[in-house]
Protein backbone atom coordinates (compact mmCIF):
# COMPACT_ATOMS: atom_id res chain seq x y z
CA UNK A 1 0.00 0.00 0.00
CA UNK A 2 1.61 3.48 -0.75
CA UNK A 3 1.98 6.15 1.32
CA UNK A 4 -0.75 8.24 0.16
CA UNK A 5 -3.52 5.47 0.51
CA UNK A 6 -1.97 4.83 3.83
CA UNK A 7 -2.76 8.31 4.66
CA UNK A 8 -5.88 8.43 2.77
CA UNK A 9 -6.80 5.86 5.07
CA UNK A 10 -5.85 6.83 8.34
CA UNK A 11 -8.13 10.33 8.15
CA UNK A 12 -10.86 8.94 6.54
CA UNK A 13 -11.27 6.04 9.24
CA UNK A 14 -9.02 6.88 11.97
CA UNK A 15 -7.27 2.91 10.95
CA UNK A 16 -4.07 1.78 10.90
CA UNK A 17 -1.89 2.46 7.78
CA UNK A 18 -2.32 -0.83 5.92
CA UNK A 19 -5.45 -2.82 7.88
CA UNK A 20 -7.43 -2.63 4.86
CA UNK A 21 -4.32 -4.51 2.41
CA UNK A 22 -6.05 -7.01 0.53
CA UNK A 23 -5.18 -10.59 1.11
CA UNK A 24 -5.92 -12.74 -2.10
CA UNK A 25 -3.77 -15.57 -2.59
CA UNK A 26 -2.06 -15.76 -6.46
CA UNK A 27 -3.59 -19.08 -6.63
CA UNK A 28 -6.92 -17.91 -6.91
CA UNK A 29 -5.52 -14.56 -8.90
CA UNK A 30 -7.91 -13.46 -12.02
CA UNK A 31 -5.56 -10.64 -13.56
CA UNK A 32 -8.27 -9.79 -15.83
CA UNK A 33 -10.76 -9.30 -13.50
CA UNK A 34 -14.30 -8.74 -14.94
CA UNK A 35 -12.77 -9.17 -18.08
CA UNK A 36 -11.59 -12.63 -17.47
CA UNK A 37 -12.53 -14.91 -20.62
CA UNK A 38 -13.85 -18.45 -20.66
CA UNK A 39 -10.95 -19.80 -21.82
CA UNK A 40 -8.90 -18.38 -18.23
CA UNK A 41 -11.90 -19.51 -16.05
CA UNK A 42 -11.25 -22.99 -16.95
CA UNK A 43 -7.97 -23.17 -17.12
CA UNK A 44 -8.33 -21.87 -13.28
CA UNK A 45 -10.72 -24.92 -12.31
CA UNK A 46 -8.93 -27.32 -13.87
CA UNK A 47 -5.35 -25.88 -12.38
CA UNK A 48 -6.93 -25.63 -8.99
CA UNK A 49 -9.27 -29.17 -9.06
CA UNK A 50 -12.38 -26.36 -8.99
CA UNK A 51 -10.68 -24.46 -5.51
CA UNK A 52 -10.87 -20.83 -6.88
CA UNK A 53 -14.68 -19.08 -7.38
CA UNK A 54 -14.72 -17.53 -10.68
CA UNK A 55 -14.80 -13.93 -10.97
CA UNK A 56 -18.67 -13.00 -10.23
CA UNK A 57 -19.02 -10.45 -12.98
CA UNK A 58 -17.41 -11.99 -15.51
CA UNK A 59 -19.03 -15.18 -15.09
CA UNK A 60 -22.06 -13.34 -14.83
CA UNK A 61 -21.54 -12.06 -18.50
CA UNK A 62 -20.31 -15.20 -19.55
CA UNK A 63 -23.01 -17.30 -18.62
CA UNK A 64 -25.22 -14.89 -21.64
CA UNK A 65 -23.59 -17.19 -23.70
CA UNK A 66 -25.59 -20.51 -23.62
CA UNK A 67 -22.48 -22.44 -25.14
CA UNK A 68 -20.28 -21.01 -22.17
CA UNK A 69 -22.28 -22.28 -19.56
CA UNK A 70 -22.06 -25.81 -21.10
CA UNK A 71 -17.82 -25.37 -21.49
CA UNK A 72 -18.15 -24.47 -17.63
CA UNK A 73 -20.45 -26.99 -16.81
CA UNK A 74 -18.34 -29.76 -18.27
CA UNK A 75 -15.13 -28.46 -16.92
CA UNK A 76 -16.56 -29.13 -13.00
CA UNK A 77 -17.95 -32.29 -13.94
CA UNK A 78 -15.05 -33.21 -15.06
CA UNK A 79 -13.30 -32.60 -11.77
CA UNK A 80 -16.66 -34.07 -10.43
CA UNK A 81 -15.40 -37.48 -12.07
CA UNK A 82 -11.97 -37.50 -11.92
CA UNK A 83 -11.23 -36.54 -8.07
CA UNK A 84 -13.11 -37.79 -5.32
CA UNK A 85 -12.01 -35.31 -2.89
CA UNK A 86 -13.07 -32.59 -5.12
CA UNK A 87 -16.76 -34.00 -5.53
CA UNK A 88 -18.49 -31.44 -3.46
CA UNK A 89 -16.19 -28.28 -3.66
CA UNK A 90 -16.62 -28.68 -7.43
CA UNK A 91 -20.51 -29.24 -7.09
CA UNK A 92 -20.97 -26.03 -5.33
CA UNK A 93 -18.87 -24.04 -7.32
CA UNK A 94 -21.08 -25.79 -10.27
CA UNK A 95 -24.20 -24.36 -8.93
CA UNK A 96 -22.58 -20.88 -8.65
CA UNK A 97 -22.68 -20.81 -12.57
CA UNK A 98 -26.35 -21.17 -12.47
CA UNK A 99 -26.83 -18.75 -10.01
CA UNK A 100 -24.96 -16.29 -12.02
CA UNK A 101 -27.65 -16.80 -14.66
CA UNK A 102 -30.45 -16.08 -12.51
CA UNK A 103 -30.60 -19.27 -10.89
CA UNK A 104 -29.86 -19.56 -7.88
CA UNK A 105 -31.60 -22.15 -5.74
CA UNK A 106 -29.30 -24.81 -6.10
CA UNK A 107 -26.27 -22.92 -4.51
CA UNK A 108 -28.24 -22.00 -1.62
CA UNK A 109 -29.74 -25.67 -1.24
CA UNK A 110 -26.36 -26.54 -1.25
CA UNK A 111 -25.04 -23.88 1.29
CA UNK A 112 -28.62 -24.41 3.36
CA UNK A 113 -27.54 -28.37 3.39
CA UNK A 114 -24.47 -28.09 4.77
CA UNK A 115 -26.08 -26.06 8.31
CA UNK A 116 -28.27 -28.64 8.60
CA UNK A 117 -26.17 -31.94 8.24
CA UNK A 118 -23.49 -30.37 10.13
CA UNK A 119 -24.88 -28.95 13.33
CA UNK A 120 -21.79 -28.66 15.03
CA UNK A 121 -19.59 -26.47 11.90
CA UNK A 122 -21.21 -22.91 13.62
CA UNK A 123 -19.37 -21.41 10.46
CA UNK A 124 -21.51 -22.60 7.70
CA UNK A 125 -24.34 -20.93 8.78
CA UNK A 126 -21.84 -17.57 7.15
CA UNK A 127 -21.91 -19.15 4.08
CA UNK A 128 -25.78 -19.38 3.68
CA UNK A 129 -25.51 -15.69 5.14
CA UNK A 130 -22.42 -15.30 2.52
CA UNK A 131 -24.37 -16.90 -0.77
CA UNK A 132 -27.41 -14.72 0.04
CA UNK A 133 -26.00 -10.98 1.12
CA UNK A 134 -22.71 -10.68 -1.50
CA UNK A 135 -24.95 -11.24 -4.57
CA UNK A 136 -28.63 -10.41 -3.16
CA UNK A 137 -30.33 -13.78 -3.76
CA UNK A 138 -33.78 -14.67 -1.13
CA UNK A 139 -32.40 -11.81 1.19
CA UNK A 140 -35.57 -12.13 2.71
CA UNK A 141 -34.55 -15.36 4.17
CA UNK A 142 -31.22 -14.65 5.28
CA UNK A 143 -31.28 -13.19 8.73
CA UNK A 144 -31.51 -16.36 10.49
CA UNK A 145 -28.38 -17.65 8.96
CA UNK A 146 -26.54 -14.39 9.42
CA UNK A 147 -27.56 -14.49 13.13
CA UNK A 148 -26.30 -17.62 13.78
CA UNK A 149 -23.44 -16.90 12.54
CA UNK A 150 -22.76 -13.87 14.52
CA UNK A 151 -23.94 -15.42 17.54
CA UNK A 152 -20.81 -17.75 17.10
CA UNK A 153 -18.20 -15.44 18.92
CA UNK A 154 -19.40 -12.16 16.24
CA UNK A 155 -16.50 -12.46 13.97
CA UNK A 156 -15.83 -9.48 11.97
CA UNK A 157 -16.84 -11.57 8.43
CA UNK A 158 -19.82 -12.36 9.87
CA UNK A 159 -21.29 -9.24 11.02
CA UNK A 160 -19.77 -7.78 7.23
CA UNK A 161 -22.27 -10.40 5.52
CA UNK A 162 -25.08 -9.68 8.16
CA UNK A 163 -24.46 -5.87 7.74
CA UNK A 164 -24.47 -6.33 3.45
CA UNK A 165 -27.92 -8.44 4.42
CA UNK A 166 -29.16 -5.38 6.54
CA UNK A 167 -28.37 -3.11 4.07
CA UNK A 168 -29.98 -4.81 1.48
CA UNK A 169 -33.15 -4.54 3.57
CA UNK A 170 -33.29 -1.24 4.69
CA UNK A 171 -32.34 -1.82 7.97
CA UNK A 172 -29.47 0.94 8.12
CA UNK A 173 -29.07 1.35 11.81
CA UNK A 174 -28.57 -2.26 12.51
CA UNK A 175 -26.19 -2.52 9.44
CA UNK A 176 -24.48 1.16 11.20
CA UNK A 177 -23.82 -1.54 14.01
CA UNK A 178 -22.62 -4.04 12.54
CA UNK A 179 -19.92 -3.03 9.94
CA UNK A 180 -18.73 -0.25 12.85
CA UNK A 181 -18.41 -3.14 15.20
CA UNK A 182 -16.50 -5.42 12.90
CA UNK A 183 -14.11 -2.15 11.96
CA UNK A 184 -13.20 -2.58 15.75
CA UNK A 185 -12.38 -5.87 16.20
CA UNK A 186 -8.47 -5.91 16.69
CA UNK A 187 -8.65 -9.52 15.25
CA UNK A 188 -9.96 -8.31 11.95
CA UNK A 189 -7.79 -5.78 11.31
CA UNK A 190 -6.04 -7.41 8.48
CA UNK A 191 -8.59 -9.12 7.19
CA UNK A 192 -9.59 -8.76 3.11
CA UNK A 193 -13.36 -7.84 4.07
CA UNK A 194 -12.34 -5.11 6.58
CA UNK A 195 -12.87 -2.86 3.45
CA UNK A 196 -16.54 -3.67 3.03
CA UNK A 197 -17.23 -3.19 6.34
CA UNK A 198 -15.27 0.54 5.57
CA UNK A 199 -17.45 0.87 2.56
CA UNK A 200 -20.59 -0.75 3.98
CA UNK A 201 -20.36 1.80 6.99
CA UNK A 202 -20.09 4.39 4.76
CA UNK A 203 -23.31 3.88 2.80
CA UNK A 204 -25.14 2.45 6.35
CA UNK A 205 -24.12 6.33 7.92
CA UNK A 206 -25.44 8.27 4.29
CA UNK A 207 -28.91 6.72 4.24
CA UNK A 208 -28.97 7.86 8.08
CA UNK A 209 -28.26 11.19 7.07
CA UNK A 210 -24.81 11.16 8.69
CA UNK A 211 -22.54 12.92 5.65
CA UNK A 212 -19.65 11.64 6.99
CA UNK A 213 -20.06 8.71 5.62
CA UNK A 214 -18.83 9.72 2.05
CA UNK A 215 -15.42 9.76 3.89
CA UNK A 216 -15.64 6.18 4.39
CA UNK A 217 -17.00 5.50 1.12
CA UNK A 218 -13.72 6.89 -0.19
CA UNK A 219 -11.22 5.21 2.03
CA UNK A 220 -12.89 2.17 0.58
CA UNK A 221 -12.68 2.59 -3.00
CA UNK A 222 -8.90 3.74 -2.76
CA UNK A 223 -8.02 0.37 -1.09
CA UNK A 224 -10.17 -1.79 -3.52
CA UNK A 225 -11.58 0.25 -6.95
CA UNK A 226 -14.31 -2.84 -7.19
CA UNK A 227 -15.61 -2.15 -4.38
CA UNK A 228 -18.75 -0.13 -5.63
CA UNK A 229 -19.06 -2.44 -8.02
CA UNK A 230 -18.65 -5.75 -5.23
CA UNK A 231 -21.56 -4.16 -3.56
CA UNK A 232 -23.95 -3.39 -6.36
CA UNK A 233 -23.98 -6.96 -7.14
CA UNK A 234 -25.92 -7.51 -4.11
CA UNK A 235 -28.38 -4.43 -4.95
CA UNK A 236 -26.30 -2.12 -2.58
CA UNK A 237 -25.85 1.36 -3.95
CA UNK A 238 -24.93 4.69 -3.24
CA UNK A 239 -27.86 7.12 -2.25
CA UNK A 240 -27.96 10.52 -4.11
CA UNK A 241 -27.65 13.83 -2.69
CA UNK A 242 -31.39 14.52 -2.27
CA UNK A 243 -31.61 10.99 -0.54
CA UNK A 244 -28.58 11.96 1.95
CA UNK A 245 -30.32 15.96 2.34
CA UNK A 246 -33.75 14.24 3.50
CA UNK A 247 -32.08 11.54 5.87
CA UNK A 248 -30.58 14.09 7.75
CA UNK A 249 -33.57 16.88 7.62
CA UNK A 250 -35.09 13.62 9.38
CA UNK A 251 -32.23 13.14 11.50
CA UNK A 252 -32.58 16.79 12.12
CA UNK A 253 -36.35 16.70 13.27
CA UNK A 254 -35.98 13.56 15.49
CA UNK A 255 -33.51 15.12 17.91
Amino acid sequence: MNKHLALAIIVATGLLPGSLAIGATPRCSFPHGDKTSVNEMIASIKRTKAVCALPWRALKSAVQDPAAIKQLQAAYDAIIAKYPDHVQGATARRSEVDAAAGHPEKMLAIADANVKLHPEDKTLSNMSCFARGRYGFDVANAMPYCNAAVANGRPGYALVNRGRVELETGQNEAAFADFNEAMGDKNFQKHFMLVDAVYGRGIARLRLGDEGGSKDIKAAIHARPTIVKDFEDGGVYQPDDSDVSASKRKRSSSR
